[in-house]
């Protein structure tokens, strides 16, 4: 998400669930976006470590889930993680032992990814739920209807267009579009003239061909069918009887 569109955005927002390879495609892509977890997703991990130690359908499960993603959501992170170990440290020996460890660790390393008070004062996204909706008001909606096959090379073109629609850039979208078509349309040619092979001279053998081709078609349309002269109506039709 950026605060301003267009390739001069002066903030990019990465919202995303935290995985490795998302790290890196950002890292490519724009190394100085803030980064940032999910709220639900960093809440499942939260999740995992209060299922293990109460029971997923328990109501203190339920209590101590409400307490800390409010907790999360409203005070530092250290604070909710500093909670989470003490836990776990309570609880080394619990069969569960291991997946929460887990799940507390996951946290702890993107601890700069789940500093939602610092989001949300500042106006920066904590959830991508509207990418998801985007994905099914904007793109599925056009691009998934009954019937549709996309090839590879139409896709991303048709998304492009639907986009600017969408985002009510159409008027300035447009001309840039229609400029990168016609340019690549006239490279395009060029290149094709470049690799047709030089065209051979006509010879008069060549025009004998089209000229006996031409009279050809010419008596083919001239000729008269049946239909043309009303000739198909009752041909064997007897005449038809007077009464005395």
């Amino acid at each position: 998400m950026a605060s301003t569109r267009g390739e001069h955005a002066e903030k990019v927002v990465a919202v995303n669930d935290g995985a490795v390879w998302i790290q890196a495609f950002i890292d490519y892509h724009c190394p100085t976006a803030t980064r940032v977890i999910d709220f639900a997703h960093a809440q499942g991990y939260v999740a995992t470590i209060g299922k293990a130690l109460y029971g997923a359908e328990s109501d203190h499960f339920q209590q101590w889930y409400a307490k800390m993603s409010k907790q999360l959501g409203t005070k530092a992170p250290q604070q909710t993680l500093n909670a989470l170990r003490f836990l776990w440290t309570q609880n080394q020996t619990h069969p569960a032992a291991d997946e929460m460890e887990a799940a507390i660790r996951y946290l702890e390393r993107r601890q700069t990814m789940i500093d939602y008070p610092h989001f949300r004062k500042n106006g920066i996204p904590i959830g991508y739920g509207m990418v998801e909706s985007g994905h099914k008001v904007v793109m599925q909606r056009r691009m998934k209807q009954a019937g549709m096959r996309w090839a590879d090379e139409s896709l991303n073109p048709m998304l492009a267009l639907r986009m600017a629609i969408c985002n009510k850039r159409w008027s300035a979208s447009w001309p840039a579009i229609q400029a990168h078509y016609l340019t690549t349309k006239h490279e395009n040619r060029l290149s094709s003239m470049a690799e047709t092979p030089q065209v051979q001279l006509v010879t008069e053998k060549d025009v004998a061909n089209l000229e006996r081709l031409a009279e050809k078609i010419q008596r083919r349309t001239q000729k008269r069918h049946p239909w043309q002269d009303h000739r198909w109506i009752f041909p064997h039709r007897a005449p038809p009887l007077h009464k005395n």
